[in-house]
């Protein structure tokens, strides 16, 4: 059984049984089907059911003879609407079967991010190849998170994105082999680590760090992250009638939509506030 069920609001499914019995409904009617043939006498079914506005689960496998459909693996999924990023992207499958996972090349916090693809089954209709994605749009499912208070900030905003942009570069100079580029780098790190930690001697950790995006738990596309939260609107599961949070946070310069359930959020949230959980990472792209 999948453990981010509770993200959508599908947390009643926790035994063998009721999550064979969920299975059960989502494919005897399911809100959008999409059918992709793979081989001569092979094909992928997905089926969707929505269960908020945008999320819901998915369950892959295929339609046999009889038209009796046999399920391979389901997966929650939560959609996101703005675009995260425009970096290069790779996709393959995943490790045992059980879906696809993209890489996002994305410079901003200075290491690829991997995440599951929720529209594999669009991205294998169309044949297009990994190279003409144009975009991606990251969402997560959340087991956990806390709502905290703004830093207080003085700085010029604007000044700070100029700053961040402007290290974005160098971190793709670097990986193009600049030596000075690499230099440079190496010395704001320097310096930002001593920064931090003359002003962790006096200040909370979570007024020295703004925000962060970093790898969190065993799976490559599980992880932490804190940033602004610049949206919130309330969802209620239609079959289930659990309620939760759609959060859009902005976590080290990328847009992430987060969905969690109510019980698991600690704190009130509110745009202009902080967002702090750990999520799993998804991804819808364009091409």
């Amino acid at each position: 059984m999948h453990g981010y069920l509770k993200a959508v609001g599908l947390g009643a499914y926790d035994t063998r049984r009721a999550y064979a019995s969920l299975i059960e409904k989502v494919t005897e009617n399911p809100d959008v089907t999409s059918i992709v043939q793979t081989g001569q006498d092979s094909h992928v079914a997905v089926l969707f059911s929505l269960m908020t506005e945008a999320s819901g689960l998915a369950v892959c496998g295929e339609y046999e003879e009889d038209e009796h459909f046999r399920t391979d693996f389901a997966f929650p999924f939560v959609r996101a609407d703005a675009v995260s990023s425009t970096a290069p992207c790779s996709v393959q499958r995943r490790t045992g079967g059980d879906g696809y996972e993209g890489l996002c090349d994305d410079y901003r916090i200075g290491m690829p991010l991997i995440f599951h693809l929720n529209n594999f089954a669009r991205l294998l209709q169309t044949g297009r190849n990994p190279e003409d994605i144009t975009s991606v749009s990251f969402s997560g499912l959340a087991s956990d998170g806390k709502i905290l208070l703004p830093t207080f900030d003085t700085a010029d905003r604007e000044k700070t994105k100029v700053r961040a942009e402007e290290r974005t570069r160098q971190i793709e100079q670097a990986m193009g082999g600049d030596q000075q580029a690499m230099e440079r780098l190496s010395f704001q790190e320097m310096n930002l680590f001593a920064t931090v930690n003359s002003r962790l001697q006096k200040e909370d950790l979570y007024t020295v760090i703004e925000s962060f995006f970093m790898p969190s738990g065993m799976e490559t596309d599980q992880y932490a992250l804190m940033g602004e939260i610049t949206a919130c609107t309330p969802w209620e599961n239609r079959m289930t009638g659990a309620k939760g949070w759609f959060l859009e946070v902005t976590a080290a310069d990328i847009p992430v939509r987060v969905s969690i359930a109510a019980d698991d959020l600690m704190g009130d949230p509110q745009p202009g506030r902080r967002f702090k959980g750990n999520i799993w990472l998804q991804g819808t792209v364009e091409c």
